[in-house]
């Protein structure tokens, strides 16, 4: 059984983790710029509110941008800090170059960086959601329209665990880009 200290709630406190959309999800070319500048407003509140620690597993899409919009505004709020919780080792084997090019980039950038697994096998990705949901008091959520009626595995987790969460919506069909709590 693990047990926390007050140091450790403090740390979950101030700590927010991001979970999002692949890029096959992300809406029409021409709406990128708009659900980017959402994504960094939304960073932006979460750093005003008192979130200093980011966390997330750097897949393709939203979160990989997420991380480098967090390393540009960290010219901005020096006292940010990225952790990269990996599911693998062998996480960007198979992705496209230019996303295996901007993941590597990021990754040796971030503050810090820890990895579940070697290799990637059955169940990897969710022990790593856990593992840095259990650790964070935020989720910000970036996901296609339709979240509620097919919730990604890390959002379930975060209302099971009565986490503070703040959804970044982008609406494919008509290209409007949205951010709330709930």
């Amino acid at each position: 059984m693990k047990t926390y200290s007050l140091f450790d709630s403090q740390r979950k406190k101030h700590a927010c983790a991001i979970d999002g959309i692949r890029p096959h999800q992300l809406p029409p070319h021409e709406d990128v710029d708009a659900v980017l500048l959402v994504i960094e407003n939304a960073l932006r509140r979460s750093v005003f509110a008192g979130y200093h620690t980011f966390k997330t597993s750097m897949t393709l899409g939203a979160e990989l941008a997420a991380v480098e919009i967090l390393l540009r505004l960290r010219r901005e709020f020096s006292h940010i800090r990225v952790h990269g919780y990996l599911p693998c080792e062998t996480q960007a084997n198979n992705w496209p170059n230019a996303w295996r090019e901007r993941y590597f980039n990021a990754l040796a950038r971030v503050d810090e960086v820890t990895y579940v697994s070697r290799r990637y096998h059955y169940g990897c990705t969710q022990a790593t959601e856990r593992l840095l949901l259990d650790q964070s008091g935020r989720l910000l959520g970036i996901y296609g329209a339709h979240v509620e009626q097919n919730p990604p595995y890390a959002l379930t987790y975060a209302k099971k665990a009565n986490m503070d969460i703040v959804y970044v919506v982008a609406t494919m069909s008509i290209g409007q880009v949205d951010a709330f709590s709930s």
